[in-house]
C-alpha cells in the first residue's frame, strides 16, 4: 500500500507536470479508483496565477458536475507540504497516446470511423461548456482522455468563466498549434477560439498530424497569415 492521506492510498505516478505529480489512487473505504494531482503548498506562493488557474479548474468542474465526457472533480485535501486534489480515474490514458500508438503503426493513423467515433464525444462535450459559458483554452489530445473507451475532457487549469457566449477574453493561454490566430496574436477573443482548437484536434485524428507547424509562435503567425489549411485527405463525404 502506498502513502495514505485521509481515505486514499496513492499508487504509482501516471504523470508529471510542471507543478506537480498525478497518481493513482484508491479510496480505501470504497475502492474506487481515483487520480490524484499532488502540488506542493511552496509553489502557490511562488507562482500566484497557480492559485487563480486551480480556483478557476474547481469551479468550472463543480458546476459541469456528473457528466459522461468530462472528468469529474472529486475531493481537495490538505496537509502541511501539499495540496491534493482529486479526480475522476481514466485507465485508458490520452487521446495523444492513442494517436503515437497508431502512427507507429502499419495503419499510420487512426480509421476514420473510429477518429469521428471519438470526436463526436469530444463534441458532446463542448457542448456543456458552451452552455455553462465556459472557455476551456486548452483543448488538444493530450488534455482529452479515455476511460473504457469512452471521451472524457480533463485539465480546466486554464479555463475562463464567462458571463454570456459574447463574454471577452485576451490573455494568451494554451498551446501554440492548437490556439486560435487571434489567441496567438494577443487580440481578445471569444469561446470561437476553442472550436478552431476542435478543428486542429479534427484535423489531427483524421491525418495524424496538426495542420500548421513552425518552431515558434512568431513564425506560425506568419504561417497561418500566408497559407490555407492543407485539406485532409478523407473518404467521409460529411466532411
Amino acid at each position: 500500500m502506498g502513502k495514505i492521506i485521509e481515505n486514499y492510498s496513492l499508487q504509482e505516478v501516471l504523470g508529471q507536470g510542471v507543478y506537480g505529480k498525478v497518481y493513482r489512487g484508491v479510496n480505501i473505504k470504497t475502492k474506487e479508483e481515483v487520480a490524484i494531482k499532488v502540488i506542493r503548498a511552496e509553489k502557490f506562493k511562488d507562482v500566484p496565477k497557480l492559485e487563480e488557474c486551480t480556483v478557476n479548474e474547481i469551479s468550472a468542474l463543480s458546476k459541469m458536475g456528473e457528466n459522461a465526457h468530462i472528468v469529474r472533480y472529486i475531493d481537495m485535501l490538505k496537509t502541511v507540504n501539499n495540496f491534493y486534489f482529486v479526480y475522476e480515474y481514466c485507465n485508458g490514458g490520452t487521446l495523444e497516446k492513442l494517436m503515437q500508438q497508431y502512427r507507429s503503426s502499419p495503419e499510420k493513423v487512426m480509421p476514420e470511423p473510429k477518429a469521428i467515433y471519438y470526436f463526436k464525444q469530444i463534441v458532446e462535450a463542448f457542448k456543456i461548456l458552451t452552455k455553462l459559458n465556459i472557455m476551456h483554452r486548452d483543448l488538444k489530445p493530450d488534455n482529452i482522455l479515455l476511460h473504457n473507451g469512452i471521451i472524457k475532457i480533463a485539465d480546466f487549469g486554464f479555463c475562463k468563466s464567462l458571463t454570456s457566449p459574447q463574454g471577452l477574453a485576451e490573455t494568451m493561454l494554451g498551446s501554440p498549434l492548437y490556439m486560435a490566430p487571434e489567441v496567438l496574436k494577443g487580440e481578445v477573443y471569444t469561446m470561437k477560439a476553442d472550436i478552431w482548437s476542435l478543428g486542429v484536434v479534427l484535423y489531427e485524428l483524421l491525418t495524424g498530424e496538426c495542420p500548421y507547424k513552425s518552431g515558434s509562435i512568431a513564425k506560425l503567425i506568419q504561417v497561418l497569415d500566408s497559407t490555407d489549411a492543407p485539406i485532409p485527405k478523407t473518404t467521409n463525404p460529411n466532411l
